[in-house]
This record gives structure tokens, sequence and C-alpha cells, in this order.
């Protein structure tokens, strides 16, 4: 008699766990270079072992009084939501709703 073995998947747990999380980021010209890239190592050393970002929003605001909020579930991956915060509106365009801006 030969035996059978199920083997299953485990889900990735959630990281960061049961939290809706919202970064607002200056996207302003108030930042020098160096305060920029402040900000982005920040966002990146503390996101680098979430595995879930569904449950995270993106608000950004400028010099000019406007500001822009992307609404949760629109990131789906560590690399999507380093790319949108390395390069802000230019990496989704038009095709990213906004809620407010």
């Amino acid at each position: 008699m030969i035996g059978s073995t199920t083997t299953t998947t485990a889900a990735l747990p959630f990281n960061p766990p049961l939290a809706n999380i919202v970064f607002i980021i200056d996207e302003s010209n108030g930042l020098n270079q160096s305060q920029a890239v402040i900000e982005d190592n920040f966002i990146a050393n503390l996101t680098a072992q979430w595995t879930h970002f569904e449950r995270v929003a993106i608000a950004e605001y400028g010099g000019s009084g406007e500001y822009d909020f992307y609404e949760f579930g629109i990131v789906k991956s560590w690399d999507e939501f380093r790319q949108f915060v390395t390069t802000g509106l230019s990496y989704y365009g038009d095709a990213m709703p906004t809620l407010a801006g």
C-alpha cells in the first residue's frame, strides 16, 4: 500500500498584523536632497519585512497645498510600494485612482 501525503502551502503571515496604515509623504520642495533620502530610507527600512500591502494607503502632498490620497488595496507588493515611494505619481500616472486631490 502506497501512502499519500498532502502538501499545503502556508499563506504568508500578515505583516504588519491587524493594521491599516497610511503613509503621508512630503513631495514638496521643502525637503533638500539629503532630507528626501532620509525620508525614503526610513520608509524602506520600516516596510522591508512587510508581507501584505493591501492595507496600506499613501498620501502625498506638495508645496502648493494640493494632495493626493491613494486608497487601500492599490499597492500589491513591496517592490511596487518602493517604486511608488521613490518616483511618486510618475510611476502610476493616471492609472492610479485618487480619492481627493
